[in-house]
């Protein structure tokens, strides 16, 4: 795989396990039961105060259709997980998340602006 090369002065790219924003401090036995929250790619950029977390997927189908409807939708759990991401993001500025998944039928391109977060 090739790499692209990151005007370090300006981007940190890593990949950070981030912590759980809890109201109030719990102990270890009961974090244990919390899952991991271990990002894949995040892009900070130190000149306009942003951050920017991916989870990448592969999937047949990248949109699913449930029980109840032959709508497709994109899947929950991944909504969930990238929603979790962005709100536990202890980055100061301005974060948004992004699910990115291979084209497979059709294109998806939706933005989904949710909780003051892009």
């Amino acid at each position: 795989m090739e790499k692209y090369p990151l005007d370090e002065a300006i981007y940190n790219a890593h990949a950070p396990k981030l912590k759980w924003n809890l109201d109030e401090e719990i102990d270890e036995e009961d974090l244990s039961l919390l899952p991991e929250m271990r990002t894949e790619i995040v892009v900070e950029n130190k000149a306009t105060n942003t951050q920017l977390i991916s989870d990448t997927k592969y999937y047949a189908q990248t949109l699913i259709s449930s029980n109840w409807t032959d709508i497709e939708r994109v899947r929950t759990g991944h909504l969930y997980q990238i929603f979790a991401y962005v709100c536990n993001s202890e980055f100061l500025g301005d974060v948004k998340g992004m699910l990115l998944y291979p084209t497979i039928d059709k294109e998806v391109n939706a933005k989904f602006p949710i909780g003051g977060k892009g």
